[in-house]
């Protein structure tokens, strides 16, 4: 009898390593789709990024230039006091190649960005013996894109349903 029982009892047993192997592998091909799906939703938000920078410091750099032409343009008016000065600047602005509007002292105008984004531009003449015959008072991205709430609303809790809490 005792040899009846050393005999069944001498089989390899591969059950359970095998089943190890199998979570191991199953494991190790998880982690590497998640990392694979991270790395690609990762390199998309790097080229948007990249993508508004570029568009940001060309619409800065039209803006810069816009920028440059006001300030020449001002420096070129040569009438002595501040009436004068003031009174050449609206016809020597318009003179120049940019879509600036002009109100009283303040000019502003935009430099779009994107489909939905314009750089925004205010100044602020300031008549002066000095080199600065401008303020900047606003320099910023502004959305210009129209909004739909409707397209994208959440189904959120109003308060008015009842609430129940199970736990």
């Amino acid at each position: 009898m005792s040899s009846k029982r050393s005999s069944a009892g001498t089989g390899v047993s591969v059950g359970g390593s095998s089943i190890l192997l199998i979570f191991v592998l199953l494991a190790l091909t998880t982690f590497a789709v998640l990392s694979l799906v991270s790395a690609v939703a990762d390199r998309n938000l790097t080229d948007k990024s990249a993508l508004a920078a570029t568009q940001y410091y060309e619409a800065d750099s039209k803006a810069e230039e816009i920028l440059a032409r006001i300030g020449a343009a001002l420096g070129s008016i040569s009438g002595n006091g501040e009436d004068a000065f003031y009174s050449e600047a609206g016809p020597v602005l318009f003179a120049i190649d940019a879509p600036i509007l002009i109100d009283g002292n303040k000019v502003s105008y935009a430099v779009p960005l994107n489909d939905s984004q314009e750089l925004r531009v205010s100044l602020t003449l300031a008549y002066s013996s000095s080199p600065k015959l401008f303020e900047i008072n606003e320099w910023k991205v502004v959305n210009t894109g129209e909004w739909h709430p409707e397209e994208e609303s959440l189904n959120l809790w109003t308060g008015s349903e009842n609430f129940v809490i199970i736990g």
